[in-house]
């Protein structure tokens, strides 16, 4: 495996266990939720966490 492959198995192994603590899945969050829940997961501060949610939406939009 490569550091990229590592690093999407531990974002999802996170995401698994910060699933199983909640008790919610992250596509039923509210989106301070799920801002909250990334800065968790991946380490982020709150304005990274919002860029990348923005550059998620604005890459589902685009589909």
């Amino acid at each position: 495996m490569d550091s990229s492959s590592d690093r999407n198995q531990e974002v999802k192994k996170r995401v698994l266990e910060w699933e199983a603590t909640n008790n919610k899945k992250l596509e039923k969050c509210t989106r301070d939720e799920w801002l909250e829940a990334m800065q968790t997961i991946k380490c982020l501060t709150q304005t990274e966490a919002e860029k990348y949610l923005d550059h998620l939406l604005q890459q589902r939009h685009e589909l």
